[in-house]
């Protein structure tokens, strides 16, 4: 799913879980007009067509006019970690990947049902003529700005708070630990952009196998949930049962 975003002089491909959420918010504090592109909305009137049409906009479907284009990637040992906290949020709504509450299934679940997934979406934007990243987010995107030839308040954008960190906030940050075996494993099945972009695969603190084992679902209560008990629908890992919830747009 990508969104994207007209400028003046250029276009952003907002990947999802890359900060793209903040790159808007920042661009609008920037002081620069946008306008939501859609990937062939003309004559669309249904509304989930038309909301099909801007989550699918990419390089490939957007007529750019020659106008410079970029977008970001994210270390994608943090990447996951920012998606399955996100998915938690949200209950799992419209998901393409395995489910499940619990982390480390999550990632064995993706290791074995869909390797490369983060490769294969990472790679419909390497068309693009700036190409940053999330981990030095404020810089890359002055820089793809000024290139671009917008005019904007540097001083505005950088001022922006985070925004959309779900993974840094309590209590997801302590449910989605890797273990060194479990980082080996996204390592491994995204091996393609670990050497890619030389990615740290240092990039997140390992903890022992213990304390993984110890999150399990029985005590689980997320925010919002008034103190009850609320477990989302999860998948085992020792199963190819696909909950109904992992649909597609």
């Amino acid at each position: 799913m990508h969104m994207a975003l007209e400028l003046p002089h250029s276009i952003f491909f907002h990947v999802p879980k890359t900060g793209g959420t903040w790159v808007r918010q920042a661009i609008k504090n920037a002081g620069i007009p946008t306008n939501e592109v859609g990937n062939g909305i003309e004559g669309i009137n249904d509304f989930r067509r038309m909301k099909h049409a801007f989550y699918h906009a990419t390089p490939r479907t957007v007529h750019t006019l020659g106008r410079f284009n970029f977008a970001f990637v994210r270390n994608p040992l943090t990447w996951y970690q920012s998606l399955w906290s996100f998915q938690m949020q949200r209950q799992w709504e419209n998901f393409v990947l395995p489910a499940s509450e619990v982390f480390a299934e999550f990632i064995q679940l993706c290791a074995r049902e869909n390797p490369g997934f983060l490769g294969r979406l990472y790679a419909t934007v390497y068309s693009v003529d700036f190409l940053g990243r999330f981990e030095t987010l404020a810089d890359d995107l002055v820089r793809a700005l000024h290139l671009a030839g917008e005019d904007f308040d540097e001083d505005a954008l950088r001022c922006t708070p985070p925004v959309n960190v779900f993974g840094q906030s309590a209590p997801y940050k302590e449910r989605c630990r890797y273990t060194s075996s479990l980082r080996d494993q996204v390592v491994a099945m995204e091996q393609n952009l670990f050497q890619k972009f030389q990615f740290s695969t240092d990039a997140v603190e390992c903890v022992p196998e213990d304390m993984v084992e110890n999150d399990r679902r029985d005590n689980t209560v997320w925010p919002g949930d008034a103190g009850e008990k609320k477990h989302v629908p999860w998948v085992k890992v020792q199963s190819d049962r696909r909950h109904p919830s992992l649909q597609r747009e």
